[in-house]
């Protein structure tokens, strides 16, 4: 079935409907939809005086109803996602001391490292690595200002493997030795 449909709304209604996206689409009412295309193109193949326009209008509540349901499903998607990027960071926040590679943190909260990945940027604007990066060294910082402990004391605290490679990375983050 090929439909043609103009006018000044008929780009935004098919991209509110997410029908500009490609690929295939999901349609949770799809008995509403149905009996929508069923009206249209039972209207279409009238020849009516009217048939045109109300055409016109059965797919405008086509579109209509199915923007609404994919909106909604964006909006939980979105919802979830940002729901799963704050269990992990809460996971990151209390473990970071422990956490030596960030594909641990991922395990820990059943996902995927390249998923967990894309939260982060998508929510932080940063990778999980640098995440996990800036806490250690901001606790380290913390240490070496509060504490009596050592260098290589501190380092070891936070997981890495040598004081000489922390004493380097401290003073790439802090600008400081």
């Amino acid at each position: 079935i090929f439909v043609v449909f103009t006018g000044t709304q008929a780009g935004e209604l098919f991209e509110a409907a997410g029908f500009n996206k490609g690929g295939g689409l999901k349609i949770k009412k799809a008995g509403e939809i149905q009996y929508l295309a069923e009206a249209i193109l039972k209207k279409g193949l009238e020849n009516s005086i009217h048939s045109q326009q109300l055409c016109q209008s059965y797919l405008r509540a086509l579109l209509l109803e199915q923007s609404a349901e994919f909106n909604l499903s964006n909006k939980s998607r979105e919802y979830s996602s940002l729901n799963t990027y704050g269990r992990c960071k809460k996971y990151i926040d209390e473990n970071f001391s422990h956490i030596m590679l960030p594909r641990q943190a991922a395990e820990k909260c059943n996902l995927n490292i390249r998923y967990m990945s894309r939260l982060f940027k998508k929510h932080a604007g940063i990778t999980p690595e640098s995440y996990l990066m800036r806490l250690k060294l901001n606790k380290a910082a913390n240490l070496l200002l509060i504490s009596n402990l050592s260098v290589k004391s501190i380092a070891a605290e936070l997981g890495f493997a040598d004081q000489y490679h922390f004493s380097r990375t401290f003073k790439k983050f802090h600008g400081l030795s």
